[in-house]
């Protein structure tokens, strides 16, 4: 099995949300919705997804957000 794994480094805690989308925009899962501490930490989204590119959007409580692409071979 050939999960998606992916890591993020926190520098101030909060409550993040890391949702996850395919290549149309539409949102797959939530792959993350904690309370974390600054620090890094690596997620492995254990789903059956076949191959193609995937997003992920990552929001943290005070506004902050990141974008990125992972790829499912």
């Amino acid at each position: 099995k050939n999960d998606i794994q992916f890591e993020y480094t926190l520098t101030e805690a909060g409550n993040l949300l890391v949702e996850l989308y395919d290549m149309l925009g539409q949102k797959i899962d939530v792959v993350v919705k904690d309370h974390d501490n600054p620090g890094v930490y690596f997620v492995k989204i254990d789903r059956d997804l076949t191959s193609g590119i995937y997003f992920y959007k990552a929001k943290l409580n005070n506004g902050a957000w990141a974008t990125g692409k992972l790829i499912r071979q």
